[in-house]
């Protein structure tokens, strides 16, 4: 089964370790088509009103939209270039670039949700002030507004192979399940930890209580994502069975920690020496809020790709 995924480019060297990414994963993920994609910057309005009505605006307006096209091949060729020199065939890497239209996020968004990707791969940060035009709120953008496309962000240089899933329990940790399922159907290398953090009293409430109520209130927190946390293994193990991949290579974890849940899962993922770590975008009224755990994650994650599934 071919899976297509969108990547997004710039001149950043975080582009560079996205697309590197993009190729390694290809040993998980089979059958993978890619499409690389920048976007031009925008023609100034000022210029385009002038065009309608000055003939030298309007040839000055062709020379502009002209460069940027230019500029926009000859990055998108450099980057299927080192894609190829990485072994990936030719005809699995399209290009396509656009001027900016409703905003580089929206842009984007649009391309992979009208074209139905997989996944769209986007950098979390760009080294400079100009960079961050495309990489760094651009990602922020594309994940709080995506769909029904999961979001890879993609943080440094990545070379482990080996996957972390953050779980609750909830459907959002169940549609990030189906994801990873899709995308690694069939695969004998795959290696699966899913790591469930047990819930505090605090990741629900901030208010004071007498250690007596608080201990009490805590255990039947646990006893209730305990319950939540069994009934989702049966169901993932089915997802995953269904997509081909065996028992042996998954493992569920789960662990009581007084830190953060975001934290716990970084440390985890740290520890683990996992390069790819899967999260639901949002979470439910059980175990832990997902959504706050998967922005923090997003504006704090670092040397891993980050899938964000919606």
């Amino acid at each position: 089964m071919e899976r297509k995924v969108l990547i997004a480019v710039d001149e950043s060297i975080n582009s560079m370790w996205v697309v590197d990414y993009a190729v390694r994963i290809s040993h998980l993920v089979e059958d993978l088509k890619y499409t690389l994609m920048t976007i031009q910057p925008p023609i100034p309005p000022f210029l385009s009103d002038e065009a309608g009505r000055d003939s030298k605006a309007r040839a000055e307006l062709l020379k502009m939209r002209k460069r940027n096209e230019e500029a926009a091949e000859k990055l998108l060729e450099k980057y299927k270039a080192r894609m190829k020199d990485q072994g990936v065939e030719e005809g699995r890497i399209d290009a396509y670039s656009q001027p900016k239209r409703l905003g580089v996020a929206q842009d984007i968004l649009g391309k992979a949700e009208m074209d139905l990707y997989d996944a769209m791969l986007i950098g979390r940060r760009g080294l400079t002030r100009t960079q961050q035009l495309f990489i760094g709120s651009v990602s922020n953008a594309v994940v709080t507004n995506a769909k029904s496309v999961p979001v890879w962000i993609i943080d440094g240089e990545i070379s482990s192979m080996k996957i972390l899933v953050a779980v609750d329990g909830s459907q959002a940790s169940l549609r990030a399940v189906d994801h990873l399922s899709h995308m690694v159907q069939g695969n004998p290398e795959v290696e699966i930890t899913f790591l469930h953090v047990s819930p505090k009293l605090l990741d629900y409430c901030t208010i004071d209580l007498k250690q007596e109520d608080a201990s009490t209130l805590e255990s039947a927190l646990r006893e209730e994502a305990g319950k939540c946390i069994d009934d989702f293994i049966g169901k993932a193990r089915s997802l995953l069975s269904e997509a081909g991949i065996s028992e042996d290579q998954v493992r569920f974890k789960s662990k009581t920690t007084k830190l953060a849940v975001a934290r716990a899962i970084k440390d985890e993922a740290a520890r683990g020496g996992f390069g790819t770590v899967v999260v639901g975008r949002r979470g439910e009224q059980k175990a832990f809020f997902m959504g706050s755990v998967s922005n923090k994650l997003l504006q704090t994650m670092g040397k891993c790709a980050l899938w964000i599934t919606v």
